[in-house]
């Protein structure tokens, strides 16, 4: 096979498989994407229209159990047929879409309530005088409308909702009927016996099934669907019949004849999605089930046209495999001119090159070509010619990537190490940020995190973990730090003394707490997802430290541990105070970090004098001495102030012999 026949084969065949791929796979997607959205607003209208059903009969059981024990503390109730229907309005105007809410006596007479049109009337009919009164409730006064001709000679005992439950114990539903007022419903009613059992009548409640046709003649225009409610038994109870509720009303029953989808569709909420053709067009129909109290489950059902819903789409999907197949046509004819622009040239490089095997250098004849390569391999040739053993091919070099410099993969693990932490935070940050814009307390909170970075990595240290405004950082870990202790601390106060000399964007405070102790080191976290980090008791205590500094009015203090680890050779110290932290009952000793001491005033010299003096009397109860010794500094101290004010406290209680001195932190 010549070059360009390979060429225009697989020019060929890899188009036409892309193209039916890409079609196969446009129309599979688009299907499903149509499926997926048709079953997705029938589930929608469905749930719709069995939440709107629900609502309407849901306050039956309820408003019945009510009103029949309201006539058992008032039995003087039913013997005034007006004050009943009054009661009955009472209770009507509280909910909503009941028609009327009636009671029906066994002599044939009826009190009841109804509302049209947001008014509430009511309607006295005595069966045996054949005289019926209607008023209408204006505020809470009774206009009277006069006479009801429709009631006038009106029976509530040959009514469907007073025979109905006369036949049944309980409450029960009647079939669809007319009212007598007008209009097609449906009520839920209950008989009301004596305690002998002797009938006194049926309550009832009766709603107008115009507000459901009403919801799904709506629904019909919003979702461009048809829908309709029918009961069990495939009786419709809306909207009133119509050509198509009788085209759903037959593949209902079609559907239901198989058992596997009518025990699906019966279950808790059940629903079942189905597509069928009807005189020519595809719909999908949806099912669902319409739990209501009572006896009278209902179905819902809605249909939705798919050529009318998506042929637009599906059109649009049909116009695209077309124009697929011109661009298939064209892209064949582009093709093989393609593959006769690199095939000639090829074709006479390779009869060339059959030349040069059989050493017939002088008679080469190189073409000419735009493809860059082609001109590539005919020059080459061309030095070919000139020498053989000199002939060379040169191909880029690819990038390398960064390797990991540990040469393996991160996994889940620790070791214990002892390392220095160290915790800053913001003094007042939150209410800062409270009282600027987002971007100034941003901008803020950068220039400090960078004065602090930067000081922990000059140090050896690394940033562990931003916490809000503070951060958390660790010295000989993860890589290895001597003198890690002496680190952290300079790192500390280089950090406090570029805040004091920058021209900061707002003079806030930077509290810090160091501990040197012993803490697992390593990678924690999931299998999914870990970080590098410390944990144990000496990073809480570390925190805990760091949050004594708002106690003491101080800005960096330490645990001894640290303290014992540094020695005073480079820096002052002075010992602040014996305390519990929050969480723990150990008694410890804290010391503040003043400063270098070749940067260190005289003033706080003469500070880190006196006060451990002070401190050390009041440890002995000797508070009077360490009262006078802090009144020397108290004034430009606030340790010494601290102290002051606790002695005075002291004084004040009867200690016994088990006071130790020692400040127990009740806060972070």
């Amino acid at each position: 096979m010549s070059f360009r026949s390979l060429i225009i084969l697989i020019l060929v065949v890899l188009l036409i498989v892309k193209s039916a791929f890409v079609t196969w796979v446009i129309f599979n997607a688009t299907n499903s994407a149509i499926q997926k959205l048709a079953t997705g607003q029938i589930t929608a209208s469905l749930d719709s229209v069995a939440q709107q059903v629900e609502s309407l009969f849901d306050p039956c059981d309820r408003i019945l159990f009510s009103l029949t024990n309201q006539f058992k503390t008032e039995q003087d109730l039913l013997e005034n047929p007006q004050d009943l229907a009054a009661r009955l309005a009472t209770v009507l105007g509280y909910e909503k879409g009941i028609t009327w809410l009636s009671f029906g006596f066994a002599d044939g007479s009826f009190a009841g309530a109804s509302c049209k049109d947001g008014n509430i009337s009511i309607t006295v009919s005595n069966h045996a005088n054949q005289s019926a009164t209607s008023s209408k409730i204006a505020g809470n006064n009774l206009e009277d409308e006069g006479k009801n001709l429709e009631f006038e000679n009106f029976d509530a005992r040959e009514r469907p909702w007073f025979q109905s439950a006369l036949e049944k114990g309980g409450p029960v539903w009647t079939k669809p009927y007319q009212f007598v007022s007008g209009g097609r419903g449906i009520s839920y009613s209950l008989a009301y016996r004596d305690r002998e059992n002797r009938l006194i009548g049926v309550l009832a409640i009766d709603f107008s099934l115009e507000e459901i046709t009403k919801y799904l003649y709506q629904l019909e225009k919003d979702w461009s669907c048809e829908a309709i409610v029918f009961l069990k038994n495939g009786e419709l109870l809306a909207p009133e019949q119509t050509e198509h509720s009788d085209t759903l009303a037959t593949e209902v029953i079609t559907l239901l004849g198989d058992d596997q989808k009518k025990k699906e569709l019966f279950k808790d909420k059940g629903r079942i999605v189905e597509e069928f053709r009807s005189r020519g067009q595809r719909l999908i129909i949806g099912l669902r089930t319409i739990q209501i109290v009572g006896d009278m489950d209902c179905l819902s059902a809605v249909v939705y046209n798919r050529d009318q819903k998506f042929g637009s789409i599906e059109n649009s999907l049909r116009q695209s495999a077309a124009l697929s197949v011109i661009a298939l046509i064209i892209s064949l004819v582009a093709g093989t001119m393609l593959a006769k622009l690199v095939s000639t040239p090829l074709q006479s490089l390779t009869q060339q090159v059959v030349k040069i095997g059989r050493f017939e250098l002088d008679s080469l004849q190189l073409p000419k070509s735009l493809i860059r390569e082609i001109r590539v391999l005919s020059e080459s040739l061309a030095r070919m010619r000139d020498s053989l053993k000199s002939f060379a091919y040169y191909v880029p070099v690819h990038i390398v990537r960064d390797l990991v410099k540990t040469g393996g993969v991160a996994s889940l693990g620790g070791e214990q190490r002892l390392i220095s932490i160290l915790f800053c935070d913001i003094e007042g940050f939150t209410g800062y940020a409270e009282k600027v814009t987002p971007s100034e307390a941003v901008s803020t909170l950068t220039h400090y995190f960078d004065i602090f970075g930067s000081e922990i990595h000059t140090e050896g240290g690394v940033i562990d973990k931003f916490l809000g405004d503070g951060l958390m950082a660790l010295f000989n870990a993860p890589s290895p730090l001597t003198l890690h202790a002496r680190a952290a601390c300079r790192a500390a106060i280089a950090a406090q003394r570029k805040l004091r000399q920058n021209n900061n964007p707002a003079p806030l405070r930077v509290r810090i707490g160091l501990h040197t102790g012993v803490a697992l080191v390593g990678n924690v976290g999931t299998q999914e997802r870990f970080s590098y980090t410390a944990i144990g008791d000496g990073v809480n205590l570390c925190s805990r430290l760091e949050g004594l500094n708002k106690i003491y009015g101080t800005s960096i203090i330490t645990s001894s541990d640290t303290a014992a680890a540094v020695g005073d050779a480079d820096f002052v110290w002075r010992k602040l105070d014996r305390v519990a932290v929050l969480g723990r009952s150990e008694p410890l000793e804290i010391y503040e970090l003043i400063d270098l001491k070749n940067d260190v005033s005289a003033e706080l010299l003469r500070i880190a004098e006196i006060y451990p003096q002070a401190l050390a009397a009041y440890f002995v109860r000797d508070f009077e001495k360490a009262r006078v010794l802090l009144k020397k500094i108290s004034e430009v101290d606030a340790p010494s102030r601290i102290l002051l004010n606790r002695i005075s406290e002291l004084e004040m209680k009867d200690l016994d012999t088990s006071w130790d001195g020692v400040f127990k932190a009740t806060s972070k």
